[in-house]
């Protein structure tokens, strides 16, 4: 020992290096060293990571707007979760029971599930999210985990490609619509006369025929040059996606050139407010009729759904409408 801190500890030769460790910061447990777990000191507790990541200089671009939402989120279902519970989420203590337990917990949510049953005095046992929605959690849970990993050196009491980080496979198709070329000119067809709903109107055309792009792109487009394309000239977005990081090279088609003209590329849209444009050019156009499918829930049950055409569209029915229309539309 040497100022309270032994200076020797016996590991046994047939010690794994995780054993060793183990043993190591046992030994020195309380002691005035760099925890060897978290030899950065970073928060532990995940509610107090996420932001902390999110502000940390390692990122090396700044997150959209779509992942900063997810993100938020995830923190209140953290914080849901302990006042429920009692039980946090730590990078260096938590076991994969843990994250168990905290899956099984979000998938009967009380809080989100009451109000989509609408029966807030009796949340005992309200169904369960959608798999959609619980393979995010998954896999928002894996991504923190592991970038406490790669880019802080934690070390984990588990591996995050256990099987339980596993998204649960579904049809994806069920819940989503795409739209036609006949719908596409109904909307071109409006008469807009509020700025920020025109703006959005243009953007959602934008998407739905030139590149099928996701939200966290389309919204921070930059603004397309002409380019010689097949014997033609168009205008052309040269594309790198956020979340991929693969570039693409889309023409627009030439009826879309009014749209690309008059739209301000220099604002980024505000994706929220894209959403309820999205949705209300859908009413304008009328399409309040039911649209039935068949919502499959993270426990292995489904259960019939019925919405408004209206409320079905979303940012990614622009990705949807692309690909749906190359195939039906253009032939390819």
């Amino acid at each position: 020992m040497k100022n309270g801190v032994p200076i020797q500890v016996i590991i046994p030769a047939t010690a794994s290096p995780m054993e060793a460790m183990s043993r190591v910061a046992k030994t020195m447990d309380g002691k005035n060293i760099i925890d060897i777990s978290n030899r950065h000191n970073v928060p532990t507790d995940l509610r107090e990571f996420i932001p902390f990541y999110a502000k940390n200089k390692l990122i090396k671009k700044k997150l959209s707007d779509e992942t900063e939402e997810t993100r938020n989120e995830l923190v209140g279902k953290l914080n849901r979760y302990f006042r429920q519970t009692g039980k946090v989420l730590s990078i260096t203590e938590s076991t994969i029971i843990d994250v168990s337990d905290f899956f099984a917990w979000r998938i009967h949510d009380n809080e989100i599930n009451s109000s989509r049953k609408g029966n807030r005095e009796n949340p005992t046992r309200p169904e369960a999210i959608g798999v959609g929605t619980f393979n995010k959690c998954k896999k928002l849970v894996r991504f923190f985990f592991d970038k406490a990993v790669d880019n802080f050196e934690c070390h984990l009491q588990f591996s995050t490609a256990h099987v339980i980080f596993k998204e649960v496979p579904y049809d994806r198709e069920l819940n989503d619509v795409y739209l036609s070329m006949a719908q596409i000119r109904e909307i071109m067809a409006l008469n807009i006369t509020d700025k920020t709903l025109n703006a959005h109107r243009s953007l959602f055309l934008i998407g739905c025929l030139g590149g099928g792009y996701r939200v966290e792109d389309l919204h921070r487009i930059d603004k397309p040059l002409k380019e010689d394309f097949q014997n033609g000239e168009y205008y052309t977005f040269n594309v790198t996606s956020n979340k991929t990081n693969a570039r693409t090279k889309v023409p627009i088609p030439h009826f879309l050139d009014p749209y690309v003209e008059n739209y301000d590329f220099s604002v980024h849209a505000n994706v929220h407010e894209l959403r309820k444009s999205i949705k209300e050019i859908g009413k304008l156009c009328g399409w309040y009729h039911d649209y039935k499918y068949n919502e499959q829930l993270a426990d292995g049950t489904s259960k019939p759904v019925v919405k408004k055409y209206w409320d079905m569209l979303q940012p990614k029915t622009c990705r949807k409408t692309f690909c749906s229309l190359l195939y039906n539309y253009y032939g390819f």
